[in-house]
């Protein structure tokens, strides 16, 4: 009888719909994340925000970053994405970059120089020949110190997207949330509700909702 209530009951709470694998930091270790000049972690402790993890990138060299797996492009449809971050940076610079994997060039970057939480965010065009997107989680000089909250990439023109991976049931989803461009804290971060959103469950794949 508790197990029958146990499943029965419902506890809200905000994920990001994203394409990077572990974008929102709630998986166990940091398996998606490759370190580079870097000591790459997942911490529990007040430094995470808006998740029950975040990523801890710690330079042992200038421009030491985690990586996230790539995310496969069509250059035949090149078009925009869209990139939000949450990030805070204790000592030095955070950096946030998408990063064109097909040809290792960086395409955009924001910088965050600010102790406290605050978002990244920008919309960038792929280029032409990038069959592999992936993005970079950077602190720039030797010894910088920044923190990673959820990380939101998709395309602008997407109309599909793939939820988190435990969603099983249309019923797990009260609303979509959407959030406006541009601003950079917690405190004026307003959600408001999609109503265009529409759960559709794909009954051959129940983990492969969109």
């Amino acid at each position: 009888a508790i197990n029958r209530a146990l499943r029965q009951m419902r506890y809200r709470a905000t994920f990001p719909v994203t394409m990077i694998t572990d974008g929102d930091m709630r998986a166990t270790g940091f398996a998606n994340w490759a370190a580079s000049s870097a000591t790459v972690s997942k911490v529990t402790d007040s430094n995470a925000r808006d998740s029950s993890q975040a990523l801890r990138v710690l330079a042992t060299a200038a421009n030491g970053l985690a990586l996230s797996d790539r995310i496969a492009v069509d250059p035949a449809n090149a078009g925009q994405w869209y990139v939000w971050a949450r990030v805070r940076a204790p000592t030095g610079t955070a950096r946030l970059s998408a990063f064109d994997y097909t040809n290792s060039n960086n395409i955009t970057t924001e910088d965050w120089t600010v102790s406290g939480w605050g978002n990244l965010d920008f919309v960038f065009s792929l280029p032409s020949t990038c069959e592999a997107l992936a993005i970079r989680l950077m602190s720039v000089a030797n010894s910088d110190d920044s923190y990673w909250g959820p990380i939101i990439a998709y395309p602008t023109d997407a109309r599909e997207l793939i939820l988190p991976p435990w969603v099983e049931r249309k019923s797990q989803i009260i609303e979509v949330l959407t959030a406006p461009e541009g601003m950079q804290t917690a405190d004026e971060m307003h959600y408001h509700r999609a109503r265009w959103a529409q759960p559709l469950e794909d009954q051959s794949n129940p983990n492969a909702q969109v």
